[in-house]
């Protein structure tokens, strides 16, 4: 159990003192149970399952670097095929979009083309998240698997990506208003492309970023969560309705970039203990 007690402690980036501090006991307590002198007692060993999200069984008998390796590939294969998946759905929805702006044919066989990308998408929508949710009712308190140096990594890698993708958008806006100026008849068939590879990305890389943070059951990450779930399939809601109904389908799909901002903010300020 020692050796169990000082992995998780060192992965959860705790000195002993810290340790210490969150059960309310001493150090000296900390270091007696981390050399084998001593044994916590019962409830300081249920509050440390919780803390470090693993059983009493593989606390006290198991092997904590093993089962915690195995949850991690368990973990990041789930999260990663669930991000995809969310991608792909995303991504056929805007190419549904796509086609009001691209194809020259009747209005009611376009909005059967778009139904033709929308339901794929709505049905991966729907098998992902339960998927992802049973994982997650099946392990409810994951540990924090990372280390600082691989959150750091992952961190970087986010604001290249971010600010490419960005910057691809902006350079797509920037095309548009060139063709306007030198008065091409439809512009946004050049722009709504680049949209429904953009947004995809920018929500991969966010997701990608999120596994990173560590899982919290506080109500900021409830509110999170609840608010980003609705966010972009408003957005969606939204553009087609200003699209059918008032034809703005330029500059109507300002709304994903709105999207994209106001799920940024709220991951900002939702990740702050």
């Amino acid at each position: 159990m020692n050796e169990n007690l000082q992995f998780y402690r060192k992965q959860l980036g705790l000195t002993q003192e810290k340790f210490a501090e969150k059960l309310g006991v001493s150090r000296q307590s900390v270091s007696k149970w981390e050399s084998g002198t001593a044994y916590p007692e019962t409830e300081k060993l249920l509050i440390m399952c919780d803390m470090f999200g693993c059983t009493l069984d593989t606390l006290m008998r198991g092997s904590a670097s093993k089962t915690s390796h195995t949850t991690k590939s368990l973990y990041e294969s789930t999260y990663n095929k669930f991000t995809l998946r969310i991608c792909m759905g995303v991504f056929l929805i805007l190419v549904g979009i796509c086609q009001f702006t691209s194809l020259d044919m009747q209005e009611d066989l376009q909005v059967i083309i778009f139904f033709i990308f929308l339901i794929p998408a709505v049905l991966i929508f729907i098998a992902s998240g339960l998927i992802y949710s049973r994982f997650v009712d099946k392990n409810p308190n994951l540990p924090d698997f990372y280390t600082e140096e691989e959150k750091d990594c992952a961190n970087k890698r986010f604001i290249i990506s971010l600010c490419f993708e960005i910057f691809l958008v902006l350079m797509a806006v920037l095309f548009i208003l060139l063709l306007e100026a030198i008065g091409y008849p439809n512009p946004v068939i050049a722009f709504m492309p680049t949209i429904a590879i953009a947004v995809p990305c920018i929500i991969y890389s966010s997701m990608i970023f999120a596994k990173y943070i560590p899982n919290k059951s506080d109500a900021n990450s409830n509110t999170k969560s609840k608010y980003c779930d609705i966010i972009m399939p408003c957005c969606v809601v939204i553009y087609l309705f200003i699209g059918f109904v008032y034809n703005l389908w330029h500059p109507g799909w300002i709304i994903f970039l709105v999207g994209v901002i106001i799920i940024t903010i709220i991951d900002f300020f939702t990740k702050k203990e």
